[in-house]
């Protein structure tokens, strides 16, 4: 196996399988007592991708191997999007794990269809753009080179480099607004637990400006892409 696919390999199996590992664990208990809050936690990421094209950074702390200091970027983004979106309603992720690997994967929407008739809640907690020890702060390195996008590759470096001196999210208050939200107490009391919990003003900005895009092109291809059905027989 490559080190890219390695590192693919590694990000897909703590950010997806680990959360439905995790999560199928804990169900039959919350299933018993009929009540319960499954809490995964996403990334502002999964809507506003950073453009790097095989830009690989250490991260020895997650890819504890002998390439333990290489990360695609891209996949922690594709990893986290797994964990938000849409999955086809059809496919149970507790009893078919196969599925999660043949189709795509988008864990919490599933989930939350599934598990409400036990009155268990699924939430997704999304930050975005707070300070704190990640990414930013480890060694770049770049074992491949594509000349083609070095100079997206030098910018791209430079913000990364900037974002942990510069974000202004506080991580104390993100995690208490997240417990609140949980217990539906403090600033959270009489609000009722979203499926997608954004966090952080840069969050809200970037996952607008994804669903502006969104609408924008479906209405721009709504005349044609819709009128795909079958002719009617006469």
């Amino acid at each position: 196996m490559s080190n890219r696919a390695l590192a693919a390999t590694k990000q897909f199996q703590t950010n997806v399988m680990g959360v439905i590992n995790v999560t199928n664990a804990v169900l039959p208990h919350m299933r018993a007592r009929r009540s319960g809050t499954i809490v995964m936690i996403g990334s502002r990421s999964a809507w506003h991708t950073t453009p790097v094209r095989r830009t690989l950074f250490a991260f020895r702390r997650v890819l504890r191997t002998q390439y333990s200091n290489l990360q695609i970027i891209g996949f922690y983004v594709a990893s986290k999007a797994a964990v938000h979106g849409d999955y086809p309603p059809h496919c149970t992720l507790e009893r078919t794990l196969i599925e999660t690997v043949r189709l795509p994967t988008a864990l919490a929407e599933t989930y939350a269809a599934e598990l409400a008739q036990f009155n268990i809640r699924v939430t997704v907690c999304a930050p975005g753009a707070f300070r704190t020890e990640n990414v930013h702060n480890v060694p770049y390195t770049s074992n491949y080179h594509i000349s083609d996008y070095d100079a997206m590759r030098e910018k791209t470096v430079s913000q990364f480099k900037a974002v942990a001196s510069q974000a202004m999210g506080d991580p104390d208050k993100a995690m208490n607004l997240l417990v609140d939200a949980v217990r539906g107490e403090g600033k959270a009391k009489g609000r009722e637990l979203p499926l997608y919990l954004m966090l952080g003003n840069v969050t809200y900005d970037h996952v607008r400006e994804h669903c502006a895009r969104l609408l924008e092109d479906m209405d721009k291809w709504e005349d044609i892409a819709k009128d795909l059905d079958f002719d009617p027989v006469h």
